[in-house]
């Protein structure tokens, strides 16, 4: 019997994008800022099935609340901190210079202050 393909949440497709160019299994990352909810459009959910590990990171506590109540809990929940104030030394859980294969940042007109940080 077939198994169903792991379902892609991404709304442009950048989870595909990453799958295709890192693959997946063991050994792949990924940092979400801006993490939205658990599944809608969501560019990290695709990947979490396939195996990686990752970092979510969401300002909205009541949006993390709702990954918290999630019938189909996330393997790898959010953190809900300000991704422009919060010590990403502390928020990582890799050493540093260890690669991220994927970065996906959705924090609307504040995304190049975010990515400057």
């Amino acid at each position: 019997m077939a198994t169903e393909p792991p379902r892609a949440w991404g709304q442009a497709g950048q989870d595909i994008v990453a799958q295709r160019l890192f693959g997946h299994g063991p050994g792949r990352r990924y940092v979400e800022i801006g993490a939205g909810g658990p599944y809608t459009n969501s560019n990290s959910a695709l990947l979490e099935q396939l195996g990686w590990e990752g970092v979510s990171v969401e300002k909205d506590a009541s949006l993390v609340e709702v990954w918290n109540r999630c019938d189909c809990p996330r393997r790898n929940l959010p953190v809900c901190d300000d991704v422009l104030t919060c010590n990403w030394t502390e928020l990582l859980p890799w050493p540093a210079g260890t690669m991220i294969h994927f970065l996906s940042v959705d924090v609307d007109d504040l995304s190049l202050e975010a990515l400057l940080r």
